[in-house]
């Protein structure tokens, strides 16, 4: 008796291993649905499938404007992240964290300096307009010359020699042309004096510069040259005195 039960519970014991190995789930692997697109990516950049490449960035990618990352997306494919591959660790997030950092870099390094922030600021173009006619250059430029220093501070003696033979309103009228470089008739409403007195300064300078220079080079002929503050009589002043000549 004993023995015959110990054979029917040897033999329920075999019946239950075989029902348990007959409904055991078998494992299986894990689908890796990122890795395949990833893949699939890497092929359509070898065969200039633009269309799937930015597929694969927005879907996978989070790259909502996927066409102005898509240098960096194919570099990044192109990279050496499949020699993980075989390793057994390239899970789906771990591939896609990686592809995104490597794009990241490559965006980055493609990005002209002027797109670039540098502790967040950004550098700027010289050509870049700031309105009509007007660019950054225009404002960082010191158009002043050399020329326009030397009138503006009547450094040259020759100059300083001639405007002696101006009263004040004419000498104001000529340094205000000579700082502005505007037209004489515009220097003359600059220093608040009529228009025509513009033309006549003018005259009357090239007048005194020519008498100086013939002074200069004919020591032999007396040039008799105003004194400061004294007019030579002309055709009229710009303050209502006669226009030294």
């Amino acid at each position: 008796m004993r023995e015959a039960l110990d054979v029917l519970m040897e033999l329920v014991g075999h019946v239950l291993l075989l029902t348990a190995r007959l409904f055991k789930p078998t494992p299986t692997p894990p689908l890796r649905v990122a890795l395949a697109a990833a893949l699939t990516a890497r092929n359509a950049v070898i065969e200039g499938d633009t269309a799937a490449i930015d597929a694969f960035s927005r879907t996978w990618l989070g790259l909502s404007r996927p066409e102005r990352w898509r240098a960096a997306v194919e570099m990044a494919l192109l990279g050496d992240w499949v020699d993980a591959l075989g390793r057994g660790t390239a899970t789906d997030q771990y591939v896609l964290s990686l592809l995104r950092r490597h794009a990241d870099n490559e965006h980055r390094a493609l990005q002209p300096l002027w797109e670039r922030r540098v502790r967040g600021k950004r550098t700027v173009l010289l050509g870049q307009p700031l309105g009509t006619d007007l660019s950054v250059q225009d404002l960082l430029v010191d158009h002043h010359t050399p020329e326009a220093e030397v009138l503006g501070e009547l450094a040259d003696s020759r100059l300083f020699t001639v405007l002696q033979g101006l009263d004040a309103d004419e000498n104001t009228l000529a340094k205000t042309w000579a700082a502005s470089r505007d037209t004489w008739a515009e220097a003359a409403l600059a220093a608040e004096l009529p228009t025509e007195c513009g033309e006549r300064v003018r005259r009357k300078l090239k007048r005194l510069g020519r008498r100086y220079e013939e002074r200069r080079t004919n020591a032999s002929t007396v040039v008799a040259m105003p004194a400061p503050g004294q007019a030579m009589y002309g055709d009229g002043g710009c303050g209502g005195s006669p226009e030294a000549v």
